[in-house]
């Protein structure tokens, strides 16, 4: 009986020591652990140490550049003026309550144009010698009386238009002219698709029958001073050589057509400017008509209207714009466009 009772001792006392030999395992194991998270929070706080002592090094001390306040590239200014309709009538309850239009409007607008214009030439001589500017007179400056709507609702006619037109682009002009510091103004004409004789537009003697052509050549006559370069296209697309390595083409736009999709009159504008580069490759491409301002591709600069939002726009569901034109900067070191602005009227 007492060798079973020693047995039964001897097997308590060994599954007892298991017991406490298990025990310190899990003790070891879990403070092994504890031991390896330390290290791992001291290695992390090691790093964060020294990136502080990083960033509290003094011994780099920070250091102004000089910016030169001389001039010591050369810019030239492009400008767009057109779809001004002059003489169109826009009332506020048929735009949306958005926009109105008349003879008075157009006068204070025009006025605000040339003004702007004046203060964006200024903006870019601030930091580069400006000794000309380029202009283009991109058309549609009447709305004349192409349809029926337009002979029943104008508030001129076309020849009455024509010279109203024509004072205000040539009060616009003198206050360009009037920056003497400017060498060289580029006028490029060219003939939009409203201002015309024929009821409908005519390719082979477009500017033969435009009122516009009257306009530009009256203004031409009207400012023979040296510093001013005139262009009067006898087509429907004219190319001035702004410098002698970068070329402009300048049109109205209703060379081509937007019929709708995705991009808007991105895909036809470049496919159109693809084929005339074909014949007469070109920098750069000045565009009117559709009184959206913006740049639809790199290459090409659009113009929006003096008119403003109009019955047209609103019943079409177009997107509101206001009264603008567009300008541009050329850098003549880089030969690339240094930015777009618009020209706001009102």
């Amino acid at each position: 009986m007492s060798k079973e009772l020693l047995e039964q001792a001897k097997a308590v006392a060994e599954k007892s020591a298991a017991d406490q030999l298990r025990g310190k395992d899990v003790l070891i194991a879990d403070l092994r652990k504890q031991v390896r998270s330390k290290a791992a929070q001291v290695e992390h706080l090691e790093k964060t140490i020294d990136l502080i002592c990083l960033f509290q090094d003094d011994t780099h001390k920070p250091k102004k550049a000089i910016v030169p306040k001389s001039r010591s590239s050369e810019v030239v200014p492009l400008i767009i003026w057109s779809d001004w309709h002059i003489e169109e009538r826009v009332e506020r309850k048929k735009a949306l309550g958005l926009n109105e239009f008349n003879l008075e409007i157009a006068e204070s607008r025009a006025r605000k144009c040339a003004e702007s214009t004046v203060k964006l030439i200024r903006l870019a001589r601030n930091n580069a010698h400006v000794r000309a500017v380029s202009i283009l007179l991109g058309g549609d400056f009447i709305t004349g009386d192409i349809h029926q709507e337009l002979c029943e609702t104008n508030l001129l006619g076309p020849a009455e238009a024509c010279i109203f037109a024509k004072n205000m682009l040539a009060n616009g002009l003198a206050t360009i002219a009037a920056e003497k510091y400017l060498e060289t103004i580029h006028v490029s004409c060219v003939v939009g698709n409203h201002g015309r004789f024929t009821k409908k537009m005519q390719i082979k003697n477009g500017t033969e029958k435009s009122f516009e052509t009257i306009i530009y050549a009256e203004l031409a006559k009207m400012f023979q001073d040296k510093r001013f370069k005139w262009s009067i296209c006898r087509g429907g697309v004219n190319v001035t050589p702004v410098t002698p390595e970068f070329l402009v083409r300048d049109a109205h736009g209703h060379q081509f057509k937007y019929q709708g999709g995705i991009g808007g009159l991105t895909i036809p504008l470049t496919k159109w400017v693809h084929r005339l580069d074909q014949s007469q490759p070109c920098n750069f491409n000045r565009i009117c008509h559709y009184h959206q301002f913006g740049t639809p591709n790199p290459r090409c600069l659009m113009n929006g209207s003096l008119k403003g939002y109009d019955e047209y726009a609103a019943e079409h569901g177009f997107g509101y714009e206001p009264a603008q034109q567009a300008f541009a900067i050329l850098d003549c070191t880089r030969g690339r466009i240094g930015g777009t602005f618009p020209i706001y009227c009102e």
